[in-house]
């Protein structure tokens, strides 16, 4: 009898047990797992599709293209409707020549209704695969970027990746307005995995992304590539980079670097190459830093551009001999003169006027140590060590331009205060931007420049920087009826152990602009580690011919005319 009993209780807690679990069960489905349900039922049968907004097109400043884009196919599947795998994937690998494994791998995802096969095809290459009529094998057009001019300004312009977003350049700086906002559509789907039309849940419409109209001129900044290129490969230098700007504005005008890349190919190039060492190379600049410590002693009074200074070919400063590399006599020299013919000596004389944090403060206001506010990632700031940390010799050194270091658009924009009687500016590269409802917006505009020195100190230094190319060390930029301003500079490298100067690999340069009277570009030439085995390798025997070429061709692209002296 207690046997029996006890049968029959287990069985009724068997009973019991069992309908707690389907009602747990039934509770589970419909209440707590009914959303996910739901959502993997929709999965079955709705599709969701993003369309993507057009990127913007990249114009420089005469409306010439440089960055646009073009349809390409995409092709892509709903492993929910591919009936063989195998044999898809197998017909697939021999068009697109992918991996079949990969391919199958990608077909048999269970829990996706969506995988691509192949991003970005050739039309021709779509129709094939489209001419199988695979269940579950989809194509859908998407955007590709295309640079029409493929190495034009590549390290400014920049390139995007697969999907359409900026990586570099100004194609990373203005994603936000190149990319506009992608659309979605959600449909029902029918068989074969496509929209069923009418069925659409979810539809928004794509925001195409704003045009962008540079400064560049895409004339001035094919000279300026094709240039470099010539004296970079002529010298056998490690690099090179010319940025020429409107000193009045701020408007880049041509931005180059080398070695360059196409565009269209950047997968295959280094991170390297990518750099713009227009904006990312900092160096010391040599004597081309000798115009900005005469400017600050000639701000506070402390010397005339008549003044004489006797010049020993050599002076020891601290522990430091400071020694002329073309000179080894005795000279007086005018300070027009310690400027013109690039006297290290004579600089340091001139620097001993003014106190450290003075001199210091005045590096600070032409634009040193700090970025220059460009519309372009990746800016380096310099090197400017703060008054407390120089040596007894620092002032020295960085009055012919070591122990500073500077990149070539500071060094250019530092020089553009002399052209602007005084003022420092910021640089840009984008003048407006032109939206797809019609609204325009000019990222440049409004930006006030800083007073540096007065008008007086900045012609003063204009007439010395010309003497510099008429009878000094730059007189090879010199421009037959064009009045050039401006100052060579060569640097000796730092040794790799860091303690010292390397003779053999120097880093040279030439900054300046014209008409002096009334400017109307300026130009940065920086050469790294020219040959001395292809020549001499001087500031004013490298850098100061190709700027010549080069400011010589914007002059005349510019419509303005030569004519005689008039300083």
């Amino acid at each position: 009898m207690e046997k029996s009993r006890a049968r029959i209780l287990a069985l009724l807690f068997l009973f019991i047990a069992g309908f707690v679990v389907v009602i747990y069960r039934l509770v589970f489905i419909q209440v707590i797992s009914a959303q996910s349900f739901k959502d993997l039922a929709q999965t079955q049968y709705l599709n969701s599709y993003s369309f993507l907004a057009e990127r913007g097109t990249i114009f420089d400043r005469d409306g010439n293209p440089l960055a646009v884009s073009t349809q390409e196919v995409t092709i892509f599947a709903n492993p929910f409707f591919v009936k063989d795998p195998g044999s898809v994937a197998e017909e697939l690998s021999a068009i697109l020549d992918k991996d079949k494994e990969e391919l199958k791998k990608k077909l048999t995802q269970p829990d996706t209704g969506f995988v691509f096969l192949a991003r970005k095809v050739s039309p021709e290459l779509a129709q094939r695969v489209q001419e199988l009529d695979m269940d579950g094998v989809l194509f859908t057009k998407e955007s590709k970027r295309f640079y029409p001019h493929a190495q034009l300004a590549a390290q400014t312009l920049g390139f995007v990746g697969v999907d359409n977003e900026g990586l570099s350049g100004l194609e990373f700086q203005y994603e936000n307005v190149l990319h506009g906002k992608d659309g979605v559509v959600v449909a029902e789907r029918d068989s074969h995995g496509g929209l069923i039309p009418g069925t659409y849940t979810t539809r928004e419409h794509p925001v195409n992304g704003g045009d962008i109209y540079l400064t560049l001129d895409k004339n001035i900044q094919f000279f300026s590539d094709q240039k470099l290129k010539e004296v970079v490969e002529a010298y056998r230098a490690k690099r090179g980079t010319v940025i020429v700007i409107r000193p009045d504005s701020g408007e880049i005008l041509a931005m180059s670097s080398y070695p360059t890349f196409d565009l269209n190919k950047f997968y295959d190039v280094s991170q390297d190459m990518m750099r713009n060492l227009a904006t990312s190379l900092v160096y010391e600049p040599g004597s081309t830093f000798k115009s900005v410590i005469i400017a600050a002693a000639l701000e506070e009074g402390l010397v005339g551009p008549r003044q004489y200074f006797h010049l020993p070919p050599t002076i020891k400063v601290a522990d430091e001999v400071i020694k002329e590399p073309h000179r080894n006599q005795e000279i007086d020299y005018t300070v027009t003169q310690i400027l013109a013919h690039s006297a290290n000596v004579g600089a340091v004389l001139v620097a001993r006027v003014l106190e450290d944090q003075q001199l210091y403060n005045y590096l600070r206001k032409f634009g040193l140590g700090e970025r220059t506010g460009i519309d372009l990632p990746g800016e380096e700031r310099g090197i400017l060590p703060e008054v407390k940390n120089w040596s007894r010799s620092t002032k020295a050194t960085i009055s012919f331009g070591q122990g500073i270091s500077v990149t070539p658009l500071q060094l250019l924009m530092a020089h553009t205060v002399f052209a602007n009687g005084g003022i420092l500016i910021r640089p840009y590269l984008v003048d407006r931007i032109v939206y797809p409802d019609g609204r325009i917006s000019r990222p440049g505009e409004g930006k006030q420049g800083v007073r540096v020195v007065s008008e007086d100190t900045a012609r003063q230094i204009t007439v010395m920087l010309r003497e510099a190319v008429k009878n000094g060390t730059g007189t090879r930029a010199e421009i037959a009826g064009y009045e050039v301003v401006g100052k060579t500079g060569t640097a000796q490298k730092v040794d790799s152990d860091g303690l010292g100067y390397d003779e053999d690999r120097s880093i040279v340069s030439f900054v300046g602009f014209a008409p002096a009277s009334n400017p109307q570009a300026a130009i940065v030439v920086v050469i790294d580690e020219p040959s001395s085995s292809a020549g001499d390798v001087w500031g004013g025997t490298v850098s100061a011919p190709l700027f010549k070429e080069i400011m010589e061709f914007t002059l005349r692209h510019l419509r303005l005319p030569p004519k005689s002296e008039d300083l």
